[in-house]
């Protein structure tokens, strides 16, 4: 039971973290190549900046989440 809530909280996150690196923002405002490279660079981007922010705040259930991934 302690694996599967982890990883519906896994799965969630990503989700969320692939949902806006195919936002139209990037897109259109900033003008980026709408291509698999680009989306992947988003979605990597996106990761870092979501899991250095719970890290910094120091979120131990985050932290167990990055150091399983």
């Amino acid at each position: 039971m302690l694996f599967k809530n982890t990883e519906h909280t896994i799965e969630k996150i990503y989700q969320n973290i692939v949902e806006i690196s195919r936002s139209k923002f990037f897109y259109i405002d900033f003008e980026l190549d709408d291509s698999f490279e680009t989306r992947f660079d988003l979605i990597i981007f996106h990761a870092f900046m979501i899991f250095y922010f719970y890290k910094s705040k120091n979120i131990k259930q985050i932290i167990f989440i990055t150091n399983v991934i």
